[in-house]
């Protein structure tokens, strides 16, 4: 942890359990209820760093919950319990996590949200920004009172990259874009499958720029292509080996949005 995020700032760090309270981190330790103590300590630990180096208020947003279990439960544990998913079901949550000051209100979605935007930002610039990124911000915020907009000058150093819309789109923003297929044909040719999807994006004044997943399936088989969309309509080309029957959308750490059901693909 001290190589991706900076040296550890304490000789020590303990885990004291408790009968009656739930759980709170504080500087060099954590105080959890006995029944949760096995299963926290690392998200309240990530806390030293994000939370605790470079701290927040709890008065204007609570980043550092939505960075933290980025990092406990999806870059360490692989969204084993089921973060990403949290995140989308807080698409009906009309607050923005900019504006999210309590870490326990609206369904704690500032933790599931802030997570899927994690994510969503490694998918923008890469892992590797990402974590030079968060390891700068440890380090340079040190002391100073941080907020969501705040973070976005490290990942742009780290990636070299603008992510002005990013912040306007995913953090600044509660309204999220409904994705639906509007017709899938298929075409073979020269000896493979080639199949246009055309998905339009409703629900948002503006089209959102965007990554998905398409998926084309036939039976056990399936091809799967990442595509970037920025208009309200746009078509998209997956080949494969087979000849699909289906095609789906899937916006799983990649964006805050809804989906339509899978579509048959027609000749």
């Amino acid at each position: 942890m001290e190589a991706r995020f900076g040296a550890f700032p304490y000789s020590s760090y303990s885990l004291l359990e408790a009968d009656t309270y739930y759980g709170i981190e504080s500087y060099s330790y954590t105080l959890l209820n006995r029944s949760i103590s096995t299963r926290f300590p690392v998200h309240e630990l990530v806390h030293t760093w994000f939370g605790g180096m470079a701290p927040c208020s709890y008065t204007k947003d609570t980043w550092n919950e939505g960075v933290t279990q980025y990092v406990d439960s999806v870059l360490f544990d692989g969204n084993r319990d089921g973060t990403l998913q949290g995140g989308l079901r807080t698409l009906d949550v009309a607050k923005p996590l900019s504006q999210m000051a309590l870490p326990h209100l609206d369904g704690s979605a500032t933790y599931f949200r802030g997570a899927f935007v994690m994510k969503a930002l490694e998918a923008e610039i890469g892992l590797e920004a990402v974590l030079v990124g968060l390891k700068a911000l440890a380090a340079m915020r040190r002391g100073l009172d941080t907020t969501w907009a705040d973070l976005r000058p490290f990942f742009e150093e780290a990636s070299g990259k603008d992510l002005a819309w990013f912040w306007r789109q995913w953090i600044e923003n509660a309204a999220f874009p409904m994705l639906q297929i509007v017709e899938a044909q298929k075409v073979f040719r020269d000896g493979s499958w080639g199949t246009w999807v055309q998905v339009r994006q409703t629900g948002v004044p503006t089209p959102f720029r965007l990554r998905i997943e398409v998926t084309l399936s036939a039976g056990t088989k399936s091809t799967k292509k990442v595509v970037e969309m920025s208009k309200a309509s746009e078509l998209f080309r997956i080949d494969s080996d087979f000849e699909p029957t289906s095609a789906s959308l899937n916006v799983m750490g990649y964006a805050l949005a809804r989906t339509g059901e899978a579509v048959p693909i027609r000749n």
